[in-house]
């Protein structure tokens, strides 16, 4: 759970970072635990926003995730303040007795990343795995275009069956049909990794209509 939790924190604030949804002064520059000379972005409590996106994370994912009823968390860019999505980072969540896996991907045109699978993998190893995985994650983000000045940040949690009906986790709200978004026209998709340890297993699709390659092709 630690590491699954770890690199749920350290993938949506470095894509915060990146993408540039939060200034420069809302981050910290922190070191990955057991990674030497590895560095990543810590979004920090500057002001209302940051500190919602961090209790998104921190309280109300961390809880999902911890009854293992979280099926899916979608973290999503769109465009304006009701706009069309433009981005979405998925994490799908689930809990073989033996493993934990990760998967990073981008959504459209399939395109194949990293994995990673660790059954019983040591501490080190995970770790090692973690950086890997960040470090593919970066350099993909990197290759996309801009995201817009105008945009707004939405996070939504689905969940497995066996929830409780009445159940909401700290931070989040019942969504309904209204709430669901479209997306401004069809985006790629790419896989990034995945991650394995005993309890949980985790994969991230990443959908973005942010691709200057694909714009070369129409």
């Amino acid at each position: 759970l630690f590491q699954t939790r770890n690199l749920l924190r350290i993938a949506v604030f470095n894509i915060s970072y990146i993408r540039g949804l939060f200034d420069e002064k809302y981050f910290a520059d922190t070191p990955i635990p057991g990674i030497a000379d590895m560095k990543v972005k810590r979004l920090l409590p500057y002001d209302n926003e940051s500190r919602r996106l961090i209790d998104w994370i921190e309280k109300g994912v961390y809880d999902a995730l911890q009854k293992k009823y979280l099926r899916s968390m979608m973290f999503s860019i769109c465009s304006g303040d009701d706009g069309p999505l433009i981005e979405e980072y998925e994490f799908s969540f689930t809990y073989p007795e033996n493993s934990c896996e990760m998967t990073i991907a981008r959504a459209g045109d399939e395109k194949s990343g990293r994995n990673v699978s660790s059954g019983d993998k040591t501490m080190k190893s995970m770790k090692k795995s973690v950086c890997r995985i960040v470090r593919t994650l970066i350099q993909l983000m990197r290759t996309l275009d801009n995201v817009p000045t105008e945009r707004t940040i939405i996070m939504k949690l689905l969940y497995y069956d066996l929830t409780p009906e009445d159940y909401e986790p700290p931070f989040f709200r019942c969504c309904t049909e209204d709430d669901q978004m479209k997306w401004v026209k069809t985006p790629i998709r790419v896989k990034v990794g995945d991650l394995n340890s005993k309890h949980y297993a985790v994969a991230l699709k990443v959908r973005s209509t942010l691709d200057p390659c694909e714009d070369e092709n129409e």
